[in-house]
């Protein structure tokens, strides 16, 4: 993988993620262990579900910014919100707390969709997955990077002065989404609401649940049950970073090639594929009692991450059109956040005993009713304008 693509908004925009993620990613990595040590086990569980709710809520608000203002000119600003709402989480007081993680939230969906925007707006049709894998390999790579250094941080010094301290990669993110090129035509943009009709859409649904869906399930358990899991087997915070950091650096590796292979092959084999790999991953979890096992699992969860991630930001530029692309984008990330508070709630309900063979069922009954859509792309776009053309 190159260090640099040939699109200069496409390097600020993926590195200015990496940079923001090294301290975002890392904390929240670190919440159940570090409410685990505080003496609170679920706290953590609510600090993260809070946090997924705001987002999961305030993406019913989050189109109405972007065609007011612009992706390039929102990610400056929720940029600098995380930044001041990652501060107060990682503050001694509950009432700091829960207020930053509200804040962190409300951000999040005009940070993500304002990030899918952009990056399909810069994008073609033969590129579209090869920039999407550039995307998640660059973020992944700033994430790993963090969470892995915040491990050793805590060892060093604590949790707190730790937690502190990572916080100075993201003000360089900021920096870099300044930089970055407005979308003309987003300012042509009328739709300043979330679309629920496109739920409508039996093709969409499948579509958003077969990738982002998954993908964001699968994210909901890594940051919240697996590092628990982790920490619980091994008693050591580096190996949670360490075992972590596969989940987000594996994309390095995998998604440039796989996004480029899906460009001409399709993203539906490639979403198939990582759903079965995903699959292994989680019977894997289900059984893992020794650090082999917990090793076993993650590779096979974090090449299921590197595929699937990718070709779920990919997916969404196939199936949208000038005039449906806010929509397609909305509920996507709609469903994105869905997936993550889902997978954080299994986690913290069902715990590690039960939680991997639940999630595994859930992937096998969607699996089920998608698997002949995602055989036969063509009639994806056709059918999802034809579905939503009422409404759109």
């Amino acid at each position: 993988m190159t260090i640099f693509s040939n699109n200069p908004n496409l390097n600020r925009l993926s590195y200015g993620f990496a940079l923001l993620f090294i301290t975002i990613g890392s904390i929240l990595q670190y919440i159940t262990p570090y409410f685990y040590e505080m003496g609170d086990e679920r706290m953590g569980f609510r600090v993260l579900i809070i946090l997924y709710l705001g987002i999961f809520f305030a993406n019913f608000f989050a189109p109405y910014f972007i065609a007011r203002y612009g992706s390039q000119k929102m990610l400056v600003a929720t940029s600098i919100t995380y930044i001041i709402s990652i501060i107060a989480m990682t503050m001694p007081n509950s009432y700091l707390i829960y207020a930053g993680t509200t804040l962190l939230g409300l951000s999040g969906a005009i940070l993500w969709n304002s990030q899918n925007n952009y990056l399909i707006g810069i994008s073609q049709s033969d590129n579209r997955g090869a920039q999407s894998g550039f995307f998640v390999a660059v973020y992944g790579v700033g994430y790993a990077f963090g969470v892995l250094l915040l491990g050793y941080l805590i060892e060093l010094l604590d949790y707190q002065r730790a937690f502190y301290l990572i916080t100075i990669f993201a003000f360089a993110s900021v920096y870099l989404f300044y930089q970055m090129d407005e979308l003309a035509h987003e300012k042509q943009r009328k739709s300043t609401k979330l679309p629920l009709h496109a739920l409508k859409s039996p093709t969409l649904l499948k579509s958003v649940l077969s990738s982002y869906f998954i993908q964001s399930l699968l994210f909901g358990l890594a940051v919240s049950i697996v590092p628990l899991h982790i920490e619980l087997i091994t008693g050591n915070s580096i190996i949670v970073g360490l075992l972590s950091s596969l989940f987000f650096i594996t994309p390095l590796f995998l998604s440039l090639f796989i996004g480029k292979i899906s460009d001409t092959k399709g993203r539906g084999k490639m979403l198939i594929m990582g759903i079965t790999i995903a699959l292994i991953g989680l019977g894997i979890f289900h059984y893992a009692s020794s650090l082999l096992q917990l090793i076993m699992g993650m590779v096979a969860l974090s090449i299921a991450q590197s595929i699937l991630f990718p070709m779920s930001i990919a997916l969404q530029g196939d199936i949208a059109t000038p005039s449906n692309q806010a929509t397609i984008t909305n509920i996507f990330v709609f469903f994105k956040y869905l997936g993550m508070i889902l997978g954080i709630v299994l986690g913290s309900f069902f715990g590690i005993e039960w939680v991997y063979g639940v999630t595994a069922l859930m992937l096998l009954i969607i699996v089920v009713f998608t698997f002949r859509l995602l055989l036969d792309e063509s009639q994806l776009k056709e059918n999802i304008m034809h579905e939503t053309q009422k409404e759109v």
